[in-house]
């Protein structure tokens, strides 16, 4: 199945999700999904895939959102969903391409999240915005809480409240942009 497309502001690029769900599955599971990123330059005639999410063990579906593309019609922001199937289990995470540099992906938040805290971090993605003015990609964040938890772990608590962050994905930066008002 082949999501819309979206095109870049400036009209450079244009870039669909095509997700395809099958039984029966290599790594042993009844259900499982691929989903693949197509991205086509302007003037040209073919979309190339750039981004494939492939099946895990532990994670057999997964699907991406396209979410923005930056002011500057360069990087494509797109949220991914995974799960496991016959669970609760599953979040999200980013997916960013580069257009200029022709490579797509997954920062790696858990190790930007410790990094600026100093520790091991326990954090749940809410939702993907889009590009703030600096092109830093924002996203909505908060400390992750165990299934019948009142409160997450202390020892992996590290944003303390809900909370709107930018990452500038070239610097490596994450920053907190505003708290969240539940």
């Amino acid at each position: 199945m082949d999501g819309p497309v979206l095109r870049s502001t400036g009209g450079d690029f244009a870039a669909y999700v095509h997700a395809e769900a099958s039984i029966k599955s290599p790594i042993g599971t009844d259900c499982f999904n691929t989903t693949s990123l197509f991205v086509k330059p302007h003037g040209e005639s073919k979309y190339q895939v750039v981004y494939v999410k492939t099946p895990e063990p532990s994670l057999q579906g997964n699907g991406l959102k396209l979410i923005a593309w930056s002011h500057q019609d360069h990087t494509l922001a797109a949220e991914l969903t995974w799960w496991q199937y016959a669970s609760d289990f599953g979040g999200l995470s980013i997916v960013l391409y580069d257009a200029d540099r022709k490579r797509a992906c997954e920062p790696d938040l858990d190790a930007l999240f410790s990094k600026r805290f100093g520790k091991e971090c326990a954090f749940r993605i809410a939702r993907l915005i889009g590009f703030d003015e600096h092109d830093r990609v924002l996203f909505e964040a908060g400390d992750y809480y165990e299934e019948g938890d009142d409160e997450p772990v202390p020892a992996t608590r590290c944003l303390g409240h809900a909370g709107v962050w930018a990452l500038d994905a070239n610097a490596g930066e994450l920053s907190e942009v505003r708290r969240v008002s539940k």
